[in-house]
């Protein structure tokens, strides 16, 4: 497993754009641990297109991952 980079303004989080370090990515998996959707709920979609998949255990971040589900129009 690879390890996480916290954001900083070269790096900020893809999600809620924190740039001060509380956030970090993963660059293999595309997963983003985010302190701005820890209030979210399981799978729902949050800024910039990602989908919370789940929580840290301590509950400070969301686990996100980019929905790329194709949705059709009806």
């Amino acid at each position: 497993m690879s390890k996480f980079t916290p954001t900083s303004k070269a790096n900020p989080c893809l999600s809620c754009s924190d740039t001060k370090g509380n956030c970090r990515h993963q660059d293999i998996e595309e997963i983003i641990l985010c302190m701005s959707a820890n209030s979210s709920r399981k799978g729902e979609i949050v800024e910039s297109g990602y989908k919370v998949i789940d929580f840290t255990q301590d509950g400070l971040w969301a686990v996100l991952k980019l929905d790329n589900q194709q949705w059709a129009e009806e």
